[in-house]
Parts: structure tokens; sequence; C-alpha cells
């Protein structure tokens, strides 16, 4: 079979750059898939954790004491990182961008640059800051109980991160699936 296959495709290929040959080609790969000398695997079907709720969804003030709950189908340890993303626009650049990562066992925030991860420490007069906010460790948490993770966490806003702001839920499973962030979730207004 693959012996021939360079044969076959070249003889099916018409001389033409304008990509007309593709339709040839689909439908030989078509026929050998259905005469069973080749076979197209689907994916695998991933369930993605689901953002359960955020406590509270709204209010307003410079502190922010939160409670966002995540469920999963297969159990709460499967999990592999969530996170509670406070923002103007569904970005993680320039955010007050809570992250909890299980790998790392800890809370912690996100960098300005929306990609790197400052963790908190582990006492609870620890804090970490970004340009945006401030992450208190007096209270955080982040807790399995069956297919449930809830992640506890205080944030102090800067004044220049002031105005109204959208919150997100986001959580990503060890098999690759993820909550869709968009709609918001919550509402918050900084002074």
């Amino acid at each position: 079979m693959f012996y021939l296959w360079p044969t076959l495709v070249r003889r099916h290929w018409p001389k033409t750059t304008r990509g007309e040959g593709i339709r040839p080609v689909f439908g030989l790969l078509l026929g050998i898939a259905a005469l069973g000398l080749a076979s197209c695997a689907r994916a695998p079907v991933v369930d993605p954790p689901v953002a359960v709720s955020v406590t509270p969804s709204s209010g307003s003030g410079a502190t922010y004491s939160f409670t966002a709950v995540y469920s999963d189908g297969k159990g709460a340890a499967n999990i592999k990182s969530a996170g509670v993303l406070i923002n103007d626009e569904l970005s993680g650049v320039s955010s007050c961008y809570v992250m909890y990562a299980r790998a790392k066992g800890a809370l912690g925030l996100v960098e300005d640059a929306g990609v790197g991860f400052l963790p908190l420490g582990s006492d609870a007069g620890s804090k970490v800051e970004n340009s945006q906010c401030t992450l208190v460790g007096k209270g955080a948490s982040a807790a399995d109980s069956g297919s449930e993770l809830t992640i506890k966490g205080t944030v102090e806003f800067k004044r220049e991160f002031g105005g109204s702001k959208n919150i997100y839920l986001y959580a990503r499973n060890v098999e690759g699936g993820e909550t869709p962030m968009f709609p918001a979730v919550g509402a918050w207004l900084i002074p």
C-alpha cells in the first residue's frame, strides 16, 4: 500500500499551482479510507471543567474578597489550573488575574504581560503583586471537595487600575478541556 502511495498521488495530481488539484487527491484519500486500507481516527471528546460561580459576583471597592467554585466530572483533582480574571476586557495583559496552578500547589498572580506566574508564599503574611493589584496571603486557599475546586482570595486594587471591571472565570483540566471565559460572570467597580 505505502509503496504505491507516491505513484497514486502523482497520477491523480493535476499539473497546476492554483489549488485545483486538492479535490482529486481528497477524493482518492476518501476512497482509500472507504476500502479499509487506511483509517481516519477521530479526536477524543474532552469534557471541559465548569466554572460554577464566583461570590460576590458584583460590588465595588478597593478590595475584593472572592470565592470561586469550579467543577469537573472526573473529580476536582482533574482540574489542572483555574483562575479569576478581573479586567475591563477579556485579556490577561495588564489585568488582575489570580491563578491556581495545581502542579505548583500555589495560588498566585499572572504577571503584567499576561504570561508569567508570581506564586504566593505559604505564610499568611505573604503578598504578591503586579501593576494592577496585590494578592494577599491571609485567607487565600485552594481546596478540593469531590468534583469541586474552591478558590478563595483577596485582592487589593491599585488606584491606577480603577474603573468598571468584568470578572471572568477560567479552568483547564489535565486532558486539555477548558471553560469558555466569555461572557463575564460578574462586575466590580474600583474607585
